[in-house]
């Protein structure tokens, strides 16, 4: 039913045939998930809130990726009642991959995103331990030509996206067992260093506003609906020939002359 060319020249296109002729044995993707494991999620309202302490983190296709995910992250109300909210959860040892905008983009879930929930442009891959192990399997996928079989069946013309029904039959090739048990210590491991520097680097910028005693600006983002946005002053002598309040915010500008003018923060 595809009379695009470049479904069959794409990459994706060529992997599958260099897999066909490989020799190795070959499963499809819903076949390597727990049962209803391979699934985007339905669309939900998303009010979001400005304080962290009621509201559940959101995590998104363009932030999934970033060291610490939720750095930064929007927070939706915890008022909010969301049928199937146990399917917009993230948990450990999921993998996510984009389906909207840049398709293909694939990312272990570490215990980073704890009770998180993910947006429904992520595609949700939950392998069954049994028949794959989770870091294998995000391994290949995430390869060159994991993602090439991912962003295959693309469809869209201003923003490309993918479906479920286009992923089903992805071939994933298998290894001896102590190959991909290797494979997946790799990704656990690299994912429990992760969480370690990202524990380290909350610790450091906690030091920084222990020594300092700057007032720790902590509020979210609040997504399209403007409510809460920061505005501030600037004397038109220090403009210059800079237009844009990025460069002019007051609470930067604050952090960098205490920064500089305290005798034990080294800068």
């Amino acid at each position: 039913m595809r009379l695009d060319g470049w479904f069959y020249c794409s990459d994706g296109g060529q992997a599958r045939q260099v897999l066909t002729a490989s020799g190795l044995q070959l499963c499809s993707l819903v076949d390597l998930c727990v049962a209803e494991g391979l699934y985007i999620p339905h669309r939900f309202k998303r009010p979001y809130v400005r304080s962290k302490e009621n509201g559940t983190p959101y995590v998104t296709g363009s932030s999934i990726q970033l060291a610490d995910p939720l750095q930064g992250c929007a927070y939706l109300s915890n008022k909010l009642l969301i049928s199937g909210r146990e399917k917009l959860m993230l948990k450990p040892g999921t993998i996510l991959v984009t389906c909207s905008g840049d398709i293909g983009r694939v990312v272990y879930v570490n215990n980073l995103f704890e009770e998180a929930v993910g947006s429904p442009d992520l595609l949700r891959v939950e392998p069954d331990p049994t028949k794959v192990l989770p870091g294998y399997l995000y391994t290949f996928l995430s390869s060159p030509m994991g993602r090439g079989l991912l962003s295959r069946g693309t469809y869209g013309g201003v923003i490309p996206h993918i479906e479920t029904a286009h992923v089903l039959d992805l071939p994933v090739p298998r290894l001896e067992d102590k190959t991909e048990a290797a494979i997946h210590r790799c990704i656990v491991d690299a994912a429990l260093r992760r969480e370690e520097a990202n524990w380290k680097l909350t610790q450091a910028r906690s030091r920084v506003y222990d020594v300092t005693s700057l007032p720790r600006y902590e509020l979210a983002p609040v997504g399209r609906n403007l409510k809460g946005v920061r505005t501030f002053s600037v004397s038109q002598t220090i403009i210059g020939h800079r237009l844009e309040a990025r460069f002019h915010d007051t609470f930067v500008r604050e952090m960098q002359r205490v920064i500089r003018s305290n005798p034990t923060c080294e800068w």
